[in-house]
Formats: C-alpha cells, structure tokens, sequence
C-alpha cells in the first residue's frame, strides 16, 4: 500500500477529507500521505478499491491526505442521474432514449475526441451506479490478484455500456452484466498455478467455481455466470478450455471474449487523456485481424457509431 514518491512535486494535489474517503468507492486519482518533512507516500493508484478501513489509521497523524484527480464531476453526475433513471424506467421505449442521452454524454470524449478526459471517468461512473459486490471480496483478495482489480473494472465498465448499446436496457439486467465481469480472474486470489499451462486450462472454470462457493453477488440472471467460464474463449473454436465456435456463443458472451481478447493486460494507470478517441480506437477495424472477429468488432462500431444511430432513428 505505501509507495515511497520522494520530493514528487505537489503543484496538482489537493487536499480530500477522510469523510469524502469513506464515501469513495474507487479511488478518483493518485492518493497521497505528505510526511512531516514534505516527502509524498502514494497509498493508492487512481482506479483502486478504497479500503477505508486502511486508511483511517492516518487519522492518528493528519487531518486529511491529498489527492490528485483525474476525474470530474460535471461527466459523473450526469451519467448518474440518466443511469439512475434507466434504473426505475419501466418503458423500453423510455430506457432507449436514456441510452442516446447517454451517448450524447460519452461519445464526444470517447468516440470523437472533441474534449479531453480519463478513461477513469467511465470507471467511477459505472462503478457509482452497479458496484454491489459485497465488502469482504477486496478483502479476500490476495496482492497478486488485486492488482487485477483496475483492468477489471475498466473490463467490467465496457461490459456494461456496451452491452447497453447492443440493446440490453433493463438496469438490473446490466447491474449483472457489470458486477459478474469482476470475477473472470477470480481464481487468481484462491489457488496456486503450477503452470502457465494450468491457468490456460483451468483458469475460466476455478474462477467460475470460486464465484460460485463465495457468495460475494448474488446474481439474478443466473445464466450470465457462463460468462466467466467462457471469457478466454474463441470466435475460431480455438479457447483454452471449451473451443466453443463463435455460433455456440450467445450475444453476451461473444461482447466478453471480444473485450478480453482486446483489452491489453496488466495493471492499468489512469491518467489525464487516456480517454480520448478511446472507444473508436478500441472499435476501429486492426490488420491482419481474422474475418470473423474483424466481422464483429464493425458490428459493435456501428451501435456506438452516433451518425448509423441518427440514421436508423429517422
């Protein structure tokens, strides 16, 4: 947790309270402990769980740490109230025109690149509006699986909003969607793996064993834990555990092995224009990609593609 940053230059930090710590689920930026002689200790990655229960100890010694955001608060607060909307929405027709508005919010960041912005916004958002896996799983992970939990929740967040476009809207059904993604590696913090031959066989199964014994979610569209089982697989038949073909997939499941084959590992840093374009750059056609992936990545552009969107309106 602590993360010795020497004399770092302080000029973008700002002070935060513990009280607005114990309200954050995710960390909104670069955490930070100023030691008495100026030196700056960083406590957390932009992107990770706050553990408040970790973190009130520096109480004893300061009345307050220093953050340095990236996030901002304009773009959250009105992705919430549409996505707390779409939440009570009973009219499918209702939950539609939620989805262009949040289009309207998302895609000139992330799809145009006409304002500048961090993939972290997207985070907190969808992380403020579905997160309710239960407290005691960050405690349960081990600090090797942990440090998994940004690239899940940047995972988990594609999930959920891409899913929306391709016409998922009821608000429970996408609370799923996004709370089931944390879990594909959940394996990671349970077992030891021998080999990197045995995470590629076992690894989708034991994850989906394991959420299954913990009791962390309680998922009501229980058919969507198949999506942990089958997240490594792929569109040519070839994934490690099932080399299920891209027909035997449902719609779901083909949106999670896309974004997991296509979401680079490792740990993520957020950072101040990682979200620019990021969508279009994520959705634009690759070379020497195969046909059949190349098929629905340009089947996913065009849901997110706001023109195709006006065009299928009128």
């Amino acid at each position: 947790m602590l993360d010795d940053q020497g004399s770092q230059n302080d000029g973008e930090l700002k002070p935060i309270t513990f009280e607005n710590l114990e309200k954050m689920k995710t960390s909104s930026g670069d955490l930070y402990w100023k030691k008495g002689d100026g030196k700056l200790i960083k406590l957390l990655h932009s992107g990770d769980i706050v553990e408040f229960s970790k973190l009130k100890r520096f109480q004893k010694v300061t009345d307050h740490l220093f953050i340095n955001e990236y996030t901002e608060s304009e773009f959250i607060e009105r992705g919430l109230e549409i996505l707390n909307q779409l939440k009570v929405e009973e009219s499918e027709l209702a939950r539609l025109n939620l989805r262009e508005e949040l289009k309207e919010l998302i895609l000139p960041i992330f799809w145009r690149g006409e304002s500048s912005a961090s993939l972290l916004n997207l985070v907190i958002l969808f992380n403020s509006a579905f997160y309710e896996i239960a407290p005691s799983f960050s405690e349960d992970m081990d600090e090797k699986a942990f440090s998994l939990h940004r690239r899940a929740s940047l995972y988990a967040s594609l999930m959920a909003l891409t899913s929306y476009m391709c016409g998922y809207t009821h608000f429970s059904l996408l609370k799923d969607i996004y709370n089931i993604s944390f879990f594909n590696d959940f394996s990671f913090s349970k077992r030891e793996y021998k080999s990197e031959e045995h995470i590629e066989i076992d690894h989708s199964e034991n994850s989906f064993e394991d959420f299954q014994k913990s009791g962390y979610y309680n998922l009501t569209n229980k058919q969507l834990s198949k999506l942990i089982k089958f997240h490594h697989e792929s569109f040519s038949g070839e994934g490690r555990s099932y080399q299920l073909n891209i027909n035997e997939l449902s719609e779901l499941e083909k949106i999670s092995i896309f974004l997991e084959s296509t979401l680079s590992r490792g740990e993520y840093e957020y950072t101040r224009g990682d979200g620019d374009k990021f969508l279009w750059n994520l959705l634009t056609a690759q070379e020497n990609e195969n046909e059949v992936m190349a098929s629905f990545r340009e089947y996913l552009f065009q849901k997110f593609n706001d023109n195709s969107t006006k065009e299928e309106a009128a």
